[in-house]
């Protein structure tokens, strides 16, 4: 197991020297991921409570580009990217495209509902938010890092996922997010 894991990040430490140079912290090589075999998108379930919405479900969003985000509202990564999920819901909601949160809690603090309604209104979110206290929508997702970002096409298919902040260290993907969505919006 541990000589497969160094493999890995003997062939991941070559593809971003390949990629980005040697500046490690130069971070603008960074692309979304494309999703091999466009799967179909996991349907919200486990859900403990909602905010901002009565419960949704994916089918409802046929025919709409979803960006699906994974937070921890004590997260200062997160927090980071929060002013891109707002511009996105504001700027698109009405050409088709629909932010949906997903909050899976990283501290004991964060299960409390009180608390996150309460995040969530402090950080000005509007759009829906599912809190997954049982991390269903984590492992249904695969999801292994706050935050995370899925674009979800209108047949309901998982496309693209950017892990991580959006713009830290010199990444662009809130450029190259949002250039996916006008492509997704066009198919």
């Amino acid at each position: 197991m541990h000589r497969l894991l160094g493999l890995s990040f003997l062939v991941l430490s070559a593809s971003i020297l390949v990629a980005g140079g040697t500046d490690p912290n130069d971070q603008s090589w960074r692309i979304p991921t494309r999703i091999r075999g466009k799967p179909k998108a996991p349907e919200f379930a486990d859900i403990f409570d909602w905010v901002n919405t009565q419960p949704i479900t994916m089918a409802e969003f046929k025919g709409k580009v979803v960006m699906v985000h994974f937070m921890a509202v004590d997260s200062t990564f997160c927090a980071h990217n929060y002013p891109f999920y707002k511009s996105v819901w504001k700027d698109l909601k009405d050409k088709g495209v629909v932010v949906i949160g997903i909050h899976t809690p990283e501290t004991e603090a964060e299960r409390d509902v009180k608390h996150v309604k309460k995040k969530v209104e402090d950080a000005g979110l509007t759009f829906p938010i599912a809190i997954d206290n049982k991390s269903t929508m984590w492992v249904h997702y695969f999801n292994d890092i706050w935050p995370s970002v899925y674009l979800i096409d209108k047949e309901g298919k998982a496309r693209y996922v950017w892990h991580g902040e959006l713009s830290t260290k010199g990444a662009k993907g809130e450029v190259h997010l949002r250039r996916l969505i006008g492509e997704l919006l066009k198919e």
